[in-house]
């Protein structure tokens, strides 16, 4: 009975019998015979552990498939074939042995690669590549997919085409392969260059903080780089070694004091705060300036303004004097910052919030009329009125507001001339009309037509008797600043039934007659209170502005004086800087002093 014990108990009759040709024929009763008799003696396999220690890596799912005279079998007859007939015929029964004949095979890239394998299992993958794909030539290996694309960056394909974000990296491979190499993508450096040079605003929406100057002064050898190629280099640099932003100057030059190092430095004037930190680092980042702090001294206050809208555009006025007005600050040595849900590079200002600076009380936050509440909950808010409460935005705005912000107008309103003893104290305006330079006459020869818009026609008249010409052409939201200009160096008229927007501004400057339907009840004087124009053209004994009728009655004075319209607006820019910039400046920094707080205003 001891010699049975000879015989393991993982004995398989069925394993034992496909391993042997002399065996075929036998039954399970004969086998254990045999192997007791015979084959224990000498060695044969009886047992899965005996067959994988003479074959330890031996894959029996992978030897299926690999042959098409295998697929049959079940796994016993593999095991059978392989020991009888496949070690014999070299054939590849493990994946040792697999990446020996197909080195560089990667089975998740090939099955990304062709919409035929959407239903295949890896193991069906390997066998399908040796019985077919490499015969086919078919791609397999990231060595042979650079061989066919060599341009293909993964990073630019995923970042520059939004329907690939959700998308993992090996099926970004096998999108353009199926489909992107035939469609107009970006996925190369050329082909970035190319996207970029049409469509730079997108590029910037990636990189928001990034100033080119600030990168060029720290990073020399890229000077000579164009726009597009500067961007392109700086998108594959580590962002944490380098200095490219206001922030990342900051955080590199902790000591640096912006304001002192003007103070110190008078003949740096009307330059903003980029170019003034430029000039600090190209005279060698000097701190000397640092010792002649004075008493008199006192550091500015910071201001950040937070922009109403989520995106520039030159057709939204109230965005572009938020915007121009940051511009305005920045040159005259006020550290300030913009505030923006979405940041688009644009040709007025671009040194957007990037948590550069504390919202403390060192800071004041400008919110215009259009934002509840105190979003930053700055200690120090302003509330610019960019339009008149109640108009364009409901009333009720009001109550979310703190009682001790300041307020201050864009626009003269009625209530100015009802309680003119409030004007200067109570009632106090910040007003800085932008002037596109591409804004201009350029056609001084035949013009002819009317050209019309509505826009907010409601806010200022419940019932309107149309006075333009059958035929005129309607100026739409649509239209962009560029089309303004070239409507109104081909139109003669403009005739508006907004009575406060700017696009009548723009059309006597482009040389076209502006016409502003009249408001029900207010005179030309009244209108002209309302308007953000009326510190300057009461300062200077005026009533009228050039180029502008005030209703078809009024046609005939904008005639005669068009020609004077260039120079009255050179005037104004002066005096809204002199009179409105600089006093609202000397105001924040004595903020907790001031009258012009909201329940001031508005009677809380």
């Amino acid at each position: 009975m001891q010699e049975v014990y000879k015989i393991s108990p993982d004995f398989s009759s069925e394993l034992y019998r496909e391993l042997y040709y002399d065996l075929k024929s036998f039954n399970n009763n004969e086998l254990f015979e045999h192997y007791y008799n015979y084959g224990y003696k000498v060695n044969r396999i009886s047992t899965l552990k005996q067959f994988y220690e003479k074959y330890p890596e031996f894959d029996v799912q992978l030897y299926r498939e690999l042959y098409y005279d295998l697929k049959p079998y079940n796994d016993i007859e593999l095991f059978g074939h392989y020991h009888k007939h496949g070690y014999e015929e070299n054939r590849i029964s493990t994946f040792k042995q697999f990446y020996e004949k197909y080195p560089e095979f990667d089975v998740q890239l090939y099955k990304a690669l062709y919409d035929d394998f959407k239903p295949y299992n890896d193991i069906e993958l390997f066998g399908h590549y040796h019985k077919h794909g490499y015969e086919e030539n078919r791609i397999s290996t990231f060595k042979q997919f650079y061989t066919v694309y060599p341009d293909f960056n993964i990073t630019l394909y995923k970042d520059f085409n939004n329907d690939l974000k959700p998308y993992k990296d090996i099926e970004l491979f096998g999108h353009y392969h199926k489909h992107g190499c035939k469609e107009n993508r970006v996925y190369s450096k050329d082909s970035f260059l190319s996207y970029i040079s049409t469509s730079i605003d997108t590029l910037y929406l990636k990189f928001p903080y990034f100033n080119d100057k600030i990168f060029k002064t720290f990073q020399t050898k890229y000077n000579d780089c164009s726009e597009i190629e500067l961007i392109y280099n700086f998108y594959f640099l580590d962002k944490s070694t380098i200095i490219y932003s206001l922030k990342t100057f900051y955080n590199n030059y902790p000591d640096f004091d912006y304001d002192l190092y003007r103070y110190a430095n008078p003949q740096i004037q009307n330059i903003g705060e980029v170019d003034v930190i430029i000039d600090w680092y190209n005279n060698g980042c000097d701190y000397s300036f640092l010792e002649k702090k004075t008493e008199t001294y006192k550091k500015k206050k910071n201001i950040l303004i937070y922009v109403h809208m989520s995106k520039f555009s030159f057709t939204n006025g109230g965005v572009v004097v938020q915007y121009y007005l940051a511009s305005i600050l920045d040159k005259i040595g006020v550290k300030v910052r913009l505030h923006s849900e979405i940041i688009i590079k644009n040709p007025l200002f671009n040194n957007f919030y990037d948590d550069d600076f504390k919202i403390d009380d060192n800071l004041v936050v400008i919110y215009c009329e259009g934002i509840k509440g105190n979003p930053l909950n700055a200690p120090n808010v302003v509330r610019w009125m960019l339009s008149e409460l109640g108009k364009n935005i409901p009333y009720q705005y009001l109550y979310t507001w703190g009682k001790k912000e300041l307020v201050y107008y864009f626009n003269t309103e009625r209530k100015f001339e009802e309680f003119p003893h409030k004007i200067g104290n109570i009632y106090k305006q910040l007003t800085c009309l932008y002037v596109n330079p591409k804004i201009k006459q350029t056609n001084y020869g035949h013009r002819s037509g009317t050209c019309i818009t509505f826009r907010k026609k409601k806010m200022y008249n419940s019932h309107i008797t149309y006075i333009h010409p059958n035929g005129s052409f309607e100026i739409t939201e649509e239209h962009s600043q560029d089309d303004y200009i070239h409507f109104f160096n081909q139109y003669e008229y403009f005739i508006s039934y907004d009575p406060l927007t700017f696009i009548s501004i723009i059309a006597t400057i482009c040389g076209c007659i502006s016409i502003v339907y009249p408001i029900d009840g207010v005179s030309k004087y009244k209108w002209l209170q309302m308007t953000a124009l009326w510190p300057y053209l009461k300062a200077n004994n005026l009533a009228n502005l050039y180029g502008i009728a005030y209703g078809m009655d009024d046609v005939e004075y904008a005639k005669k004086t068009i020609h004077l319209v260039k120079n009255q607006w050179d005037e104004i820019h002066d005096f809204s800087l002199k009179k409105s910039i600089y006093p609202f400046l000397d105001d924040i920094n004595h903020y907790k002093y001031l009258e012009n707080t909201i329940e001031n205003n508005y009677l809380l």
